[in-house]
């Protein structure tokens, strides 16, 4: 065991061999050497040590011209292709110096690194079909490529079977005009001679109809023998073991309890044991190096133990040594244990106390919320490199594209900088009165199937914090939805009645039904009668006979369902026949068409929350935004009552006093609008453009300015949400006159709306020659008859190309109707079922558009009308949503500036400020040290970033509040790279043994790589070494979410745990995970690249689920968003199964698996004496799990041969 445990600590020799005469030579030789160099380095007496950490990345090195054009392909305008294509710099072809500054910092930082990389993984899928190594792979998909005319060295490959032709990378060829064409994806070196070639080759003579696009590839080379890089945007720790930290300690009383526990071993300072060694050593003068390992002189002055008292206005004397330079504070808290002694010994004013004693009292409590922009919160574990140039990324590059519209800089940072998001559209008290109103059919709270939810609001913010958007599982009636359909027809129903009512949800639904048509007022008699008193058991007919309806109408071919089909639903529902129709509506229905009337609500609409749509299509966009605004709101609530404890006693959130009140708050004042909540009612503005719900179609301006667009004139006065409507018109010309109905009639519904731009093309060439010949004004398209129109503009290759380009960015090339696009929001409408609700479609589509708000056109800065709309438009996509949090922080942060001004820090941004981060932060945490290094690093390094900080440390401390040194590790610039890339620790010698520890995102797995020191008990004492390296690298990036049980339209029952899931990639297992009970949670680990989530096959979990639609993940940036995977039960199938099934397959044929954790040399050492130990009492088979994270790499390459001496399996863990 003796040369096991040697080898776990990495020296060299077989588990198997015994000791000779020589290995025992060379035992005593190594012994001797090892007590006689600490005296040699006593002699010189070491001043200082370092310890250095680096990060590598498990991928090769990223070239920076491949992060540039990443960074330019971000930009909507022709910025990447030409820096493919031309010998422009990156920097050229940005116009703000703010924005370049930002590419720079991203750059440096490796930012765009992952992305690159899963270009990469897709390259090397398509490069197995050369037979020869190629710098330029060119992947077809169609017959339209030439061939024989690229240049040689590029090899040519048909469409891989990895999707890898889909849109992404950069556009530099947009393909044929009208029908199909052939996709061609160039992978290759950006700014390579060989790339470059093979571009302008494929645009102007092998495919010149081609579609085009380019993605970074690995180059030749192998793979695995390309180097690393090392990366940034992480922060790293040495900490004092608290075992031997106690702040309230005497000097005094440590030595003696020290000298205690030694007494009678001749062991004294340092652990050396200086008898021992004089007795073994007797010819060796051991006095001088026993006087300066006694010597303080040694000692650094984190070795000093301070009295509490000591500590008492360390937060007073750290604001009095900063005066308000945050870098200097920032200097400070990095080395706090070796600057708190003489930061302790300070003497500072009363004043300053008193002014920290303001600050602690009003600002701490909020310490965790941070504010970017107009009002986006921020956790404070998250102000961290990456998390934060995700916020920055698009608000920066909205004032890049500003600037390309005509702007000047400092007016686009203005623009960006003001930006709110826009209200939607108001609510109407729905509620009748007088016994007049909707029945409802259906409530969460009596739905046995809802048994098992929560009916904790926590779930929203748990749902937040992992960037779900989809409706929990939660027992509350979070909406009210009302349908008034016609429950004959098809699509009404299955519109409505088909999506919620066959599931559980969390609302409370009722039900008007339409009496206009023979077959609709059959299905209301019936209805009415089902319904009877609205009693338990007659509640539960009803809900089957509109499950029934919804069945008829899957099966149903016509639009309208017949009377016969009615009644045959009915009746068996009712297991008799339907009495005759008595000519006369009944008191259920009558009540509920009198209640609408009274509303002036039309037939068919949907009315959720108060919120109203003929559209039924809306019903699932009204229900995703009150979601959403149901769950900020109920965080900003949790916020502001921990605010206003003031940390006093902790919060009872679990108490049904409190519960009711904040169910009243936050549902019955929030999202019903029976009372208007001030402090809240701000939150409750979910975004115009919504990623989930709305594609943002990008509507370049250099395209609208050469097609028909036509600003509509103001009949009023003041200021309107900016609104851009294009109308792409398909089909040709016959179909030209029947779809300019919905044209004209847009018109008409726009006209004297101010701040309005309408966009007309048509999809085929000859009807855009009739459009700008005889619609190029807004009387003349009013006036537009197709019969008439002899006037044909002829239409150049430029307005031919900017009409086509828009009617894709609609994508109405093959429409034959209309396509409706208003600021993003795309909406493809039939004229034919369009033209009875026209009106009515229309209002609904405009309404969230119609709010007044507080941004004048005159505002633009003499843009033109079309670029201003176009750059309001933009607003709303980088405005966050206005949040009361920020004008009750700025308030108290104001009044903070004016009592306590030590402990404001305002950092003025360079040039023209785009963002500012407005924060109370308590410097004296480990987040709140972090949070302030970042935030001073990067407006040190970006221009146009600025920051106002209340510093807000505690009153009194009773301990030690940092007890370690930190370093956050960023690049700031090109001289200091290679510096940057790296944390350093300058330390003098002390007695403490420190600890190793990085800071990292949570979806990082990092390992140590390389490094002989123990990390665990890094010991720097003058006998030590002067410089410990610790290389450690990011193995995986972790892929997690929630995995639901959903119903057949996708809306979750609850958590599918027990469910194994599998990470597939090109059909090979690379990971799996088991699906947890506690909300669904799961966890699987891959490198950039495209994946499938696959229930693993085999299992138990596979016979009882199966995939809703296929679960494919893309791996792409360093910090991934949660991702959902929805599974729905076999038919046959109970959740229950998948415990009984597992319980029933359970056998005693498997190892027995034993999982450990060993941190330190130590611990590794007394692992595999347990190893050992466990083997000698049992013959079963093993299999022992490691944490890989814990550790070092020594024990790393230990554990293979270990496991083949004592024969069991291993398997690591992240």
């Amino acid at each position: 065991m003796r040369n096991l445990a040697a080898a776990s600590s990495g020296r060299s020799g077989d588990v198997r061999s015994s000791p000779t005469g020589l290995s025992v030579f060379m035992s005593m030789l190594i012994v001797l050497s090892s007590f006689l160099t600490p005296f040699y380095h006593c002699a010189r007496l070491s001043s200082g040590h370092t310890v250095s950490v680096s990060l590598q990345s498990p991928w090769p090195a990223v070239a920076p011209a491949s992060q540039e054009l990443e960074f330019l392909s971000h930009l909507s305008g022709d910025q990447a292709r030409q820096y493919l294509l031309t010998d422009k710099t990156a920097e050229s072809l940005l116009t703000t110096r703010s924005v370049k500054s930002l590419m720079k910092f991203t750059v440096l930082n490796k930012y765009f690194s992952p992305m690159v990389e899963y270009h990469r993984s897709f390259a090397r899928v398509a490069g197995r079909g050369c037979q020869e190594e190629a710098s330029v792979v060119v992947e077809v998909a169609g017959k339209g490529l030439k061939g024989g005319c690229l240049p040689k060295g590029v090899c040519v490959v048909t469409k891989a079977g990895n999707s890898s032709t889909e849109d992404f990378g950069v556009e530099v060829q947009e393909g044929a005009v009208g029908g199909p064409s052939t996709t061609v994806v160039v992978y290759g070196e950006v700014k390579s001679l060989a790339t470059t070639v093979a571009l302008k080759s494929l645009m102007t003579e092998c495919c010149i109809d081609c579609r085009v696009v380019f993605r970074h590839g690995d180059g030749p080379g192998d793979f695995t023998l390309q180097p690393r890089e090392l990366i940034s945007g992480y922060g790293a720790g040495l900490t004092i073991k608290n075992s031997e930290y106690k702040a309230s300690a005497d000097e005094g009383e440590d030595a003696e309890a020290a000298g205690s526990a030694h007494q009678g071993t001749g062991c004294g300072e340092v652990g050396v044991c200086w008898t021992r060694l004089q007795e073994r050593f007797s010819e060796v003068d051991f006095t001088r190096a026993k006087a300066n390992l006694k010597s303080e002189k040694i000692l650094s002055p984190a070795d000093r133990k301070l009295k509490a008292w000591e500590l008492t206005s360390i937060g007073a004397q750290l604001l009095e040594a900063a005066r308000g330079d945050l870098a200097r504070v920032v200097e400070i808290l990095e080395d706090f244990p070796a600057r708190v002694v003489e930061l302790s010994q300070a003497t500072v004013a009363k004043g300053v106390e008193e002014q920290v004693s303001e600050v602690a009292q009003g600002l701490t409590q909020s310490g965790s919320v941070y504010v970017l922009g107009s009002g986006d919160v921020i956790d404070e574990k998250m102000v961290a490199l990456h998390p934060f140039i995700d916020k920055l990324l698009p608000i920066y590059l909205a004032v890049e594209e500003l600037a390309g519209l005509g702007l000047e800089e400092s007016e686009a940072a203005r623009m960006v900088r003001n930006a709110t998001r826009l209200p939607t559209a108001g609510r109407m008290e729905w509620k009748g009165e007088g016994g007049v109103g909707p029945v409802y059919v259906y409530n969460v709270l009596k739905d046995p199937q809802a048994s098992r939810w929560s009916e904790e609001l926590d779930v929203l913010v748990q749902m937040m914090m992992m960037g779900q958007r989809g409706i929990a599982p939660l027992k509350r009636v979070v909406f009210d939805i009302i349908f008034l359909i016609d429950l004959a027809d098809r699509q009404q129903v299955l519109e409505t009645v088909g999506k919620l009512l066959v599931q559980p949800f969390p609302a409370r639904i009722a039900l008007v039904p339409s009496t206009t048509t023979q077959a609709g007022a059959r299905a209301a008699e019936c209805f009415s009668e089902l319904y009877g008193s609205g009693r338990k058991k007659e509640l539960k007919k009803v809900r089957q006979f509109l499950q029934a309806l919804v069945r008829a109408a899957n099966s149903e071919e016509d639009d309208v369902m017949s009377v016969d089909a009615i009644e045959r639903v009915c009746e068996d529902v009712l297991l008799e026949a339907l009495p005759p129709s008595g000519g006369e509506v009944s008191q259920v229905v009558k009540k509920g068409q009198a209640w609408a009337a009274a509303k002036g609500l039309p037939f068919p609409s949907v009315v959720v929350n108060g919120r109203v749509s003929g559209d039924l299509g809306d019903m699932a966009l009204f229900i995703n935004e009150d979601f959403g605004a149901l769950g900020t709101a109920w965080y900003t609530k949790l916020v502001e009552k921990q605010k206003k404890e003031k940390g006093e006693e902790e919060v009872d959130w679990d108490s049904e006093e409190d519960d009711d009140g904040e169910v009243t708050d936050v549902i019955r004042e929030l999202i019903f609008p029976e009372k208007s909540v001030d402090s809240l009612s701000s939150v409750y503005h979910p975004a115009l453009f919504d990623d989930d719900q709305a594609d943002l179609v990008r509507l370049p301006i250099e395209a609208l300015r050469r097609v028909t667009s036509i600003e509509v004139p103001t009949t009023s006065e003041g200021p309107a949400a900016p609104l851009h409507v294009l109308v792409a018109v398909g089909g040709g010309l016959e179909e030209l006159e029947e779809n300019f109905v919905i044209v004209k009639r847009m018109a008409e519904v726009l006209e004297g709306r101010p701040g309005a731009i309408f966009t007309v093309v048509g999809t085929n060439p000859e009807v855009n020659a009739r459009l700008l010949g005889c619609a190029h004004t807004l009387e003349a398209l009013r006036n537009f008859k197709n019969s008439k129109c002899s006037k044909m503009s002829t239409v150049g290759p430029d307005v031919e190309e900017a009409a086509a380009r828009l009617a894709r960015s609609a994508r109405a090339e093959d429409s034959r109707g209309v396509v409706l696009v208003m600021n993003g929001r795309r909406t493809e409408l039939d004229v034919a079922e369009a033209k009875p609700i026209l009106d009515d479609l229309l209002d609904s589509l405009l309404t969230p558009f119609a709010v007044k708000q507080n941004v004048q056109q005159g505002e633009c800065c003499g843009l033109d009308s079309l670029a201003c709309t176009v750059a309001l438009s933009l607003m709303q996509t980088v405005a966050a949503v206005e949040n009361p949090h920020r004008e009750m922080m700025e308030e108290g942060l104001e009044k903070a500036f004016e009592k306590a001004p030590l402990a404001g820090f305002n950092l003025a941004a360079r040039g023209h400020m785009v963002a500012q981060i407005v924060a109370s932060v308590d410097p004296l945490t480990d987040a709140g040290r972090s949070a302030l290094s970042t935030i001073s690093h990067m407006s040190a390094a970006l221009d146009g970033f600025g920051a106002r900080l209340v510093l807000a440390p505690q009153e009194k401390y009773s301990e030690y509040p940092l007890k370690g040194w930190h370093r956050t590790v960023m690049a700031m610039g090109v001289a200091e790279e290679a510096a940057a890339a790296r944390a350093e620790f300058n330390l003098t010698p002390t007695r403490n043994t420190l600890t190793l520890g990085l800071e990292v995102l949570p979806n990082w797995q990092v390992s140590s790589l390389r490094g002989e020191a123990d990390m665990d008990n890094i010991r720097l004492t003058p006998v030590d070494p002067e410089r410990v390296d610790a290389q450690y690298v990011l193995k995986q990036l972790y892929i997690e979410g929630q995995s639901y049980d959903v119903d057949e339209n996708g809306h979750p029952r609850g958590p599918a745990d027990g469910a194994q899931l599998q990470l597939v990639a090109q059909d090979q297992p690379l990971a799996e995970t088991w699906v947890m009970r506690n909300l669904g949670y799961y966890q699987l680990y891959a490198n950039p690249g495209r994946y499938d989530i696959r229930l693993k096959p085999n299992t138990v979990g596979e016979s009882v689920y199966e995939a809703m639609g296929s679960n494919v993940v893309d791996v792409n940036k360093f910090l991934m968003p949660a991702y959902p995977v929805k599974l729905r039960l076999r038919p046959g199938m109970a959740r229950e199964l998948i415990y009984e099934q597992q319980e029933d397959d359970k056998s005693d044929g498997g190892p027995i698996h034993i999982f450990t954790v060993a941190s330190g040399h130590l611990y590794e050492q007394l692992l595999a004496i347990m190893v050992l130990s466990v083997r000698n009492h049992t013959t079963s088979r093993l299999c022992f799990w490691f944490i890989d994270q814990f550790l070092s790499p020594q024990f790393r390459e230990f554990i293979p041969r270990l496991a083949e001496e004592y024969d069991f399996d291993r398997r690591s863990s992240g």
